[in-house]
This record gives C-alpha cells, structure tokens and sequence, in this order.
C-alpha cells in the first residue's frame, strides 16, 4: 500500500534536520532558537503553506480566465459567502447552474456535471473537524468525477478533466470560498479510501 506524507510530516522533517545541522555545529536547538527568534517548525511552516496556498489560488485563477476564453465573461456570484444564492434548494449555486444549462446540452452530462458541483458545494460547508462526513463528501466527489469521464467521450469536447477542472474554478471562484475547500483539503491529509469502480452516477 503506498504510503501519504502529510505537509505536517513533511514540516517535521525538516525541522529533524536542521535540529541535526545545530548538533554538528556545537549549538543546542534553544541557541538556535533564540538566534532566529522564533520556533524552527514556524519558519518552515509559514513560507511552505503560503506559498503552496498563493501558487494555488494563482492557479486557480487562470483556470476562471480559461473558462472564459472559451466561452465568454462569467457572471459569477462573489457574494462574501460559501453559499451564495440557491433559490431552488438543489446544494448548487444558481449563478452555477445557470453556467451548467448554457454549456452542456445533453441531460446525461448536465447531471453528471451537477452531481460534481453537489459535492463541491458540500465541501465547502461541512463542518471540518467532522472527519466521517468529511470523508464521505470526499467519496461522493470522487464518484461525482467519475460519473463525468463516463458522461463525456474521451474523443469529444470538452474533455471530463476539463470540465472538472472548470467547476471547481466556478465554485471556488472567491478566496474565502478557495479557502474553505483547502480546509477540507487539509482535513483528508493522510486519510485514504477506495473509490467503487460501478454505479458512479446518481442520475
């Protein structure tokens, strides 16, 4: 079974090693400490998350401008919120399904698309200390993406990975709600699972 290192086991590691460089110079970790001012792990910490969060977040913004290279100007909901406005109560921004109707014409990849925005939605609500339903939307997201590479063609466009690709940028199309999905991202470090390979699709 292949093993999953967290971005804390990662941290630790290095903080292992610079603890070593000290030794061999004849300087204890709290010398060093008082040298730089603050704990080893925090320096290491600060630039590998921010950076990581800034490089993603940069990314995820060139995915909206491919969206609408593509398509034209979205009309995206940027409220300072998770939610946004859901009138019809179907867990999916409207401004979201509005974009699903216009771009996908057939029934079967409007729904395959939907049952993915679900998840996302989901995702960026769920309590994230509540690791089994955190979990379990992780499950559903997987089977969600799925249900897509079974509902596009890989001789059509769009391609399933492009689609993906697009909904998570629309859904995280704000910081607060970037930020809310890397919490949860977070959250399933270190967790594995294994995804059914039969009856992705809800629909």
């Amino acid at each position: 079974m292949a093993k999953r290192y967290s971005s804390f086991s990662v941290l630790n590691g290095l903080a292992f090693r610079l603890r070593w460089i000290a030794k061999i110079k004849n300087r204890s970790l709290m010398n060093l400490q008082k040298l730089v001012k603050i704990p080893l792990i925090v320096i290491p910490s600060i630039i590998f998350l921010n950076g990581c969060e800034a490089y993603m977040w940069r990314q995820n913004v060139v995915q909206l401008h491919e969206v609408e290279k593509r398509g034209g100007q979205l009309q995206l909901n940027t409220d300072h919120n998770l939610m946004g406005t859901d009138a019809d109560l179907n867990g999916v921004r409207d401004d979201i399904d509005l974009y699903i109707a216009q771009n996908f014409k057939q029934i079967a990849q409007q729904r395959a698309v939907t049952q993915y925005a679900v998840q996302l939605q989901k995702s960026l609500l769920v309590d994230k200390q509540n690791l089994a339903q955190v979990k379990n939307i992780s499950f559903e997201k997987s089977r969600a993406i799925g249900c897509i590479y079974e509902r596009f063609p890989v001789d059509e466009l769009p391609r399933a990975m492009t689609v993906v690709k697009d909904i998570s940028a629309i859904t995280m199309n704000t910081k607060i709600r970037f930020k809310a999905h890397l919490a949860f991202s977070h959250a399933l470090d270190g967790t594995v699972m294994t995804l059914v390979d039969n009856n992705l699709c809800s629909k």
